[in-house]
């Protein structure tokens, strides 16, 4: 995952790998797809990833609990920063719109 890629496209790329996998006959356990989701996270993740070995148990962690928790984690980055995808996706709409209008 690049430093810049949101988590809903990562687990997306993520989904796609997997299911390519399977169609090739090679499946591939929730464990190990979540086990490689949180060491291939880029380093502003870093605080939650601790949290999340230490206190949770992983194995009985599910993709979608993992992807819930990113989620959120990632959201609250945002607003630290000032910043969400959305809102930036609204403002470069917005000045498209803008620069459309005679």
């Amino acid at each position: 995952m690049k430093e810049d890629d949101n988590i809903v496209a990562y687990f997306q790329h993520v989904d796609e790998i997997a299911n390519t996998l399977e169609g090739l006959g090679e499946p591939v356990d929730e464990k190990t797809i979540i086990q490689n989701i949180i060491r291939t996270l880029p380093r502003r993740f870093n605080p939650k990833v601790l949290v999340l070995e230490y206190s949770a148990n992983l194995d009985k962690f599910s993709k979608e609990e993992l992807h819930g928790v990113l989620i959120a984690y990632e959201m609250r980055l945002d607003e630290e920063e000032g910043t969400s995808h959305l809102e930036t996706s609204f403002t470069a709409s917005k000045k498209t719109n803008k620069d459309k209008q005679p």
